[in-house]
């Protein structure tokens, strides 16, 4: 059997959940993890397939072909693309129906963008296509049938080919958001981080558009957030378009329910539950999670002592448009309510901007800090920071 390695991408700080994700879902014997990528080692083409269809927490998802040493100077850079992709096996990578193009996400400073090495990584290709294949490969920036991706982190560079074709980050279901809606890899990192799992009971306090609780029920049920679109780029991939319907029919039909009592997705707001609730249906799980619009002090009438395991939300911070005065008391009240309904050894995970905010606010309510890991969305750092019984 011809194994594979699998490239995953993920916001930096997010690796280590990624990792977690994947040990759950056994995927891949042996991990190499960087600063914003992963890889996972001997994976079987179902595995790989699998992978595409089902993780929660990478940005991208790929068939890695190859790394390289690069450069903050463009000429050094190019001589370490030629390296890497003059090494290729090209008749598994280029067809004559089938378009291709080459995308590059690249973070560090260096003397060109991310649009100059895609043209040099696609340029390479091309010329070495022909040279190999004997003929030049079709190229489709809108919708190519096969979509290289080049990722550039400092003097890192990985190159695959992207198994979905797209930033796994999109959700379909986000159709009803507001300004505090995080992303869905964001929101499956933060339960990797509270070390949540099906057996746990758990809440979002402060729900906004649902999609930690969203993102946890399809976790829960094995239902991927592709489910009902099932565009994955590798499907149109000689290599995997046979075993790919297989692949897909086999995770649907292990598809299971859960109890709708398993988790809670709360807020102040009839806004934001509605949102909620909207966003639910539309993946698939809203008959799954329990909605009410409930503000955080009064969180003890809705659950019975030490009868929550896990409280994981990104709560109501100082702002613009919400006094620190305000954001301060909210808060105090949900660590007044989580001393009765969080179990003895449950935890709250928060993430959120201002950790010292919510250190002060859980003074005098028996809780403290125990972990604070810096991630971030985009350029934005944020920090994941996770509170324990004193």
């Amino acid at each position: 059997m011809h194994l594979m390695d699998l490239l995953l991408t993920c916001e930096r700080g997010c690796a280590p959940y990624v990792q977690k994700e994947l040990e759950v879902k056994k995927i891949g014997k042996s991990y190499k993890v960087h600063e914003t990528a992963l890889i996972a080692k001997e994976c079987t083409k179902e595995a790989l397939i699998r992978a595409a269809y089902t993780l929660q927490t990478p940005t991208r998802i790929c068939w890695l072909l190859g790394t390289a040493e690069v450069d903050v100077d463009t000429e050094e850079t190019i001589i370490a693309l030629e390296t890497l992709l003059g090494t290729l096996e090209y008749e598994q990578l280029f067809f004559k129906d089938k378009s291709s193009f080459v995308f590059c996400h690249r973070e560090g400073t260096h003397e060109y963008n991310s649009v100059d090495a895609s043209q040099e990584a696609g340029r390479l290709l091309k010329r070495h296509c022909n040279e190999a294949l004997k003929f030049v490969p079709e190229v489709d920036m809108k919708k190519p049938d096969i979509l290289f991706y080049l990722h550039i982190d400092q003097k890192e560079a990985f190159f695959g080919i992207d198994l979905l074709g797209y930033d796994n980050a999109k959700r379909s279901y986000k159709v009803f958001n507001n300004p505090h809606s995080i992303k869905g890899t964001t929101a499956s990192c933060l339960l990797m981080a509270a070390e949540w799992n099906p057996k746990l009971t758990l809440l979002d306090p402060f729900c906004a558009g649902g999609v930690i609780a969203i993102e946890a029920a399809l976790m829960a049920t094995g239902r991927s957030h592709h489910f009902f679109d099932k565009k994955l780029s590798c499907k149109a991939h000689p290599l995997f378009a046979k075993e790919v319907d297989g692949v897909i029919k086999k995770i649907d039909a292990n598809i299971v329910d859960i109890d709708s009592k398993l988790i809670s997705a709360y807020d102040a707001t009839t806004r934001n539950v509605a949102a909620t609730k909207k966003n639910a249906k539309i993946a698939g799980v809203e008959k799954l999670i329990t909605f009410s619009r409930t503000d955080a002090e009064w969180l003890d009438t809705k659950f019975s002592s030490k009868s929550l395991h896990k409280v994981i939300t990104q709560p109501l911070e100082a702002s613009k448009h919400v006094a620190k005065a305000k954001a301060l008391q909210v808060n105090k009240e949900l660590f007044y309510a989580c001393d009765y309904v969080l179990a003895k050894d449950g935890n709250i995970t928060f993430l959120c901007q201002h950790p010292e905010d919510l250190v002060e606010a859980a003074s005098g309510y028996k809780f403290s800090k125990k972990e604070q890991v810096q991630v971030f969305t985009g350029k934005l750092p944020l920090w994941l920071v996770t509170f324990v019984r004193d």
